[in-house]
């Protein structure tokens, strides 16, 4: 008699019951362990302070949040969420409304508040003081942007002459005017522990080049390949660099990065920022800069 390839051995008949209970078994679990990588990815309403409106635009690794919320009156004012206190009112420095915009692992927040006269003015905020005003270059406006360990912050203001300068401000020496590479403005976008500083500043043609400022060597321009206009808007700890360039006619923009001040790997992706390992997208822009204590040997 020729054995039937379809049918099933005797021993699944006796004990089939047996058979479907730990298949069943088996299915489930599989099923658990797929679900729960969905499960353990949850999203939390941080809330408002009381208006209809809310906007977080930084994260330290403590999971301090800090961005900006309109109020019961309709104003915008800055706040720092934690899980234990949930959405806090950061105030203002004398206006109505104040935007957060970068923290430091320490809780230190930077942004830019409303003073009474109307103007716009960077603020540091921290637990044992409150928000500070930390001035301007003479003019009367001035936006933080990012701040480091040892509450080094960096932004752009206006000075005396209208023009808006990269600013780099110490709890020592106050806020320093970084100048530019050659033409009327410049704007600091990031800064890491090291104290190197990267944005954009225009040059004596008027197009806007990506810079590195470090206290050793002032305002570099970084490599473009040639291109029009470039913008670097993000440094981590390895002195990567990442940013745009792009073409005047016809307009476009790709990503590039910076390793050891050469630009490298065109993309088309923004990368708008990367941690300390380098990049997360292959296809992004950076440009690696040895930090200041590797540039003396």
């Amino acid at each position: 008699m020729t054995e039937n390839p379809c049918q099933q051995p005797p021993w699944y008949h006796k004990h089939w019951k047996v058979t479907a209970f730990l298949t069943l078994c088996v299915t489930l679990l599989v099923l658990m362990v797929f679900f729960s990588k969905f499960q353990s990815e949850s999203v939390i309403i941080l809330g408002t302070l009381g208006g209809d409106y809310s906007e977080a635009r930084a994260i330290n690794k403590f999971g301090m949040v800090v961005g900006w919320s309109r109020t019961k009156s309709g104003d915008e004012r800055a706040f720092l969420w934690t899980k234990e206190k949930g959405m806090e009112d950061l105030g203002t420095i004398g206006g109505k409304c104040s935007y957060a915009r970068a923290i430091n692992e320490s809780g230190m927040v930077v942004g830019n508040s409303k003073t009474k006269s109307g103007n716009m003015h960077a603020f540091l905020w921290t637990r044992e003081k409150g928000m500070e005003d930390i001035g301007t270059l003479g003019g009367k406006y001035s936006y933080a942007k990012d701040i480091n360990e040892s509450g080094m912050v960096v932004g752009y203001s206006e000075t005396k002459d209208g023009n808006s300068h990269a600013f780099l401000w110490t709890r020592e020496k106050g806020m320093e005017d970084l100048g530019t590479i050659g033409g009327d403005s410049s704007y600091a976008y990031a800064i890491n522990e090291s104290g190197m500083v990267v944005g954009s500043s225009e040059t004596k043609n008027g197009n806007d080049h990506a810079f590195l400022w470090t206290n050793e060597k002032g305002m570099k321009a970084l490599n473009t390949l040639g291109r029009d206009f470039s913008y670097a808007n993000s440094i981590n700890e390895s002195g990567q660099i990442v940013g745009r360039v792009s073409s005047k006619s016809p307009w476009w923009v790709k990503v590039w990065y910076w390793i050891d001040e050469k630009l490298s790997r065109p993309g088309n992706k923004p990368f708008p920022s990367i941690n300390n390992t380098g990049p997360a997208d292959a296809e992004a822009v950076l440009w690696t800069v040895p930090p200041p204590e590797k540039n003396k040997k």
